[in-house]
């Protein structure tokens, strides 16, 4: 396998078309779903299909108007450009332009990592709103109650080194606060399932402890 593509049937077909094709597989999936739920017919009510998506849009409307906050802060800190080089040494300046080469659009992968931390937050902030509405959810108990021993575990190595901290233009304290924000949220989601099952809870905890310990000598 060469690892900038593929060969297939000789023809060399690069990384980046490979990502595109499943990029646009993956819209189309979710325009097919899109418009086929809401129509209840073969040929489609597209008046009735509107209404449902404006109904939709009602019901969901702290979750869109969350994500397209996200999205408008992600716009802006990018738009401030780069922020770094200034700070870097020679040797770092030079790795530091050859992953903003690889990334034009976004500089450095971390941004994807920093938009992911913005929307956890915006899902975990749903669930917990929605969660007195007895509305059945993925997030509630048991996931909720993983997921928060996830989100300890990666605000301690974040207080522990800088080296887990993102960087790029979305890096840095942001994300960090945003991950820290999840664990009392998560908390209040899966309490409920960590008083349930608090010696499993325990003892998964200290195998894990004892793992990370031995990994780290």
């Amino acid at each position: 396998m060469d690892p900038c593509g593929l060969f297939m049937s000789g023809i060399h077909v690069s990384t980046k078309t490979i990502e595109a094709m499943f990029g646009i597989a993956v819209v189309v999936v979710m325009c097919l779903e899109l418009f086929r739920r809401p129509l209840d017919s073969w040929h489609g009510e597209f008046l009735q299909s509107a209404g449902k998506y404006k109904k939709l849009l009602r019901e969901c409307a702290p979750e869109a108007a969350g994500a397209l906050c996200c999205v408008v802060l992600v716009a802006m800190l990018r738009f401030r450009g780069d922020t770094i080089s200034g700070t870097l040494d020679a040797h770092s300046l030079e790795a530091w332009e050859s992953i903003k080469a690889q990334w034009p659009v976004l500089m450095t992968a971390d941004t994807l990592l920093a938009i992911q931390a913005m929307l956890r937050l915006v899902v975990v902030l749903s669930a917990v709103l929605r969660s007195g509405a007895r509305i059945n959810s993925p997030l509630l108990e048991e996931c909720s109650a993983l997921w928060f021993g996830g989100a300890v575990a990666r605000c301690f190595v974040l207080k522990q080194s800088q080296a887990y901290w993102l960087e790029g233009p979305v890096g840095g304290l942001l994300p960090a606060a945003l991950d820290a924000s999840l664990v009392p949220l998560l908390f209040l989601l899966g309490h409920s399932a960590m008083r349930r099952s608090g010696t499993a809870i325990l003892l998964v905890s200290g195998l894990v402890a004892v793992f990370s310990h031995r990994r780290g000598d």
